[in-house]
C-alpha cells in the first residue's frame, strides 16, 4: 500500500494552518530572493477561502436579482454569517447601489455592516479601476 503522504494523515483545520505557513515562508523567500510569481493571489486565496467565488460581473450595477442572492449566500459562507434571508434582497445591483449601512443593518442585523462594506469595495473597484 502506498503512502499517500502527510495530508492525509491530519485534520483539516491543521492542514489549512500548514498551508498558509507554507505560503508565507515561500512568499517571503521569494521576496528575499527577488522573485516574483503571479500564482502568488491564487494560492492565498486557496488557503484562507475554501468556497470558491461565485462568477460575478465586475460591476455590482450590473447585478441581476440571482446575481444578488448568490453574493449574499457567499458572503455568509465565507464569513460564517447566520442564513442571510434572500426574500429582504429582491432587488438588483442598482437598488443595492441606493441602500445606506442602516438599511443593511435593518435588513441583516448580524452581518450588515460586513455586507455593506463588501459591497462599497466592490463598487468601489469597479468604478474607480476601469
Amino acid at each position: 500500500m502506498r503512502d499517500q503522504g502527510i495530508a492525509s494523515r491530519l485534520p483539516f483545520r491543521e492542514l489549512q494552518t500548514n498551508l498558509v505557513f507554507s505560503f508565507r515562508f515561500l512568499t517571503e523567500m521569494q521576496l528575499k530572493m527577488g522573485v516574483q510569481t503571479e500564482l502568488r493571489s491564487w494560492e492565498w486565496r486557496t488557503c484562507l477561502a475554501p468556497f470558491p467565488e461565485p462568477d460575478l460581473p465586475k460591476d455590482p450595477r450590473c447585478w441581476s436579482r440571482s446575481d444578488v442572492a448568490a453574493w449574499l449566500h457567499y458572503m455568509a459562507l465565507v464569513h460564517h454569517l447566520p442564513c442571510v434571508p434572500i426574500d429582504r434582497f429582491l432587488m438588483n445591483g442598482k437598488a443595492l447601489c441606493l441602500m445606506s449601512m442602516d438599511m443593511f443593518l435593518g435588513r441583516v442585523p448580524l452581518g450588515g455592516k460586513l455586507l455593506y462594506k463588501d459591497f462599497q469595495i466592490r463598487l468601489g473597484r469597479a468604478m474607480y479601476n476601469s
